[in-house]
This record gives structure tokens, sequence and C-alpha cells, in this order.
């Protein structure tokens, strides 16, 4: 079974307490139906994120394995990720 969601980014979140909400009551949800579920989590950048704030403040022994791609750990440093890396050419 896969269960995959996204968000609208129109208006420009970054994984904040909402997020995080909505990712543990997908996860409380497949608990309750499948008690016996080994969960695979895979978080891209805002993902990750969701992800890792999740599984700081909770212990899930469901989650088999996780997996993370370009994880950040605050909007701050995504920012200064994303403008290091696209910005840099045009300031110098």
């Amino acid at each position: 079974v896969w269960i995959t969601f996204d968000y609208n980014d129109e208006h420009g979140n970054f994984g904040q307490d909402a997020d995080t909400h909505m990712f543990a009551e997908i996860i409380d949800a497949i608990n309750t139906a499948c008690p016996k579920a080994k969960i695979v989590v895979l978080g891209d950048c805002r993902g990750a994120h969701v992800a890792l704030r999740y599984l700081a403040y909770r212990d899930n022994p469901s989650i088999d394995t996780l997996i993370l791609e370009s994880p950040y750990g605050s909007a701050e440093e995504l920012f200064n990720t994303v403008s290091g890396s696209y910005l840099q050419p045009y300031i110098g």
C-alpha cells in the first residue's frame, strides 16, 4: 500500500506545525488500520523536515525506514541554502 500526499505551495509553507500534525494523523490512521504495518517514510526537502519534526517528538516503532532527501533543519537554513545556490551567481 502506498499513501502519498502533497502540499499546496501557494502560501509559502515550510513544514510548520500544521504539516507535522497532518503527517501524524496519517501515520496514526495507518497504525489504526494496520497495527503490524512497517512504515517506510520518504521525505524530500520540506517532507524530510516534516518527518524529522514528527520523529523528534514522537517515538513510533512502526516507522521501519526513514529516507531523507535534501532535508533542512529550519526555514532559515533553507533560505540560506537556496539563496547561496541560486542567487550567488547574481550577487557575486
